[in-house]
């Protein structure tokens, strides 16, 4: 049968179909690190040049400050709304506390959930643009960093 799979035939003639790769995709779960892998190198390869270049440090923070943090907000603050006129059930009262707020509209990272769950990948990529700015304004500190 053609396509993407591979079929085994045990010695009892029956067939098995297996995905390519065995279970290296299985659920998704190596999607993720693909995104955080393509995501750094994107931001390397652009950025190359600014390595080492203290100057240039304001303008990548900008950049990705204003790609990351008003879709963030705007999200955040929809969730607070719904959460507050009590959608979502009980569990998300721990969600609506000063802290928890707090970090949920600054990527921080807290115990529980973010007011808005999806944004756990993006305190990582904060953490990735973090780094990497330090890297910008001294090579030797940010490859210090990315050592420890």
């Amino acid at each position: 049968m053609p396509g993407i799979y591979e079929y085994d035939r045990a010695p009892s003639g029956h067939v098995s179909r297996k995905p390519p790769l065995g279970n290296f995709f299985s659920g998704g779960n190596r999607g993720i690190h693909l995104f955080f892998v393509l995501s750094g190198f994107i931001i390397a390869t652009v950025h190359a040049g600014d390595i080492g270049r203290p100057d240039r440090v304001s303008n990548y923070l900008f950049n990705r400050v204003t790609r990351i943090y008003p879709a963030v907000w705007i999200m955040t603050v929809l969730a607070l709304v719904l959460y507050d006129a009590s959608f979502g059930g009980s569990e998300k009262v721990s969600k609506l506390q000063p802290w928890s707020v707090a970090a949920s509209f600054l990527l921080l990272p807290q115990s529980g959930d973010a007011l808005v769950n999806v944004t756990w990948t993006l305190k990582y990529e904060i953490a990735f643009y973090a780094l990497f700015a330090v890297t910008i304004a001294s090579r030797w500190l940010g490859l210090l960093v990315i050592g420890l």
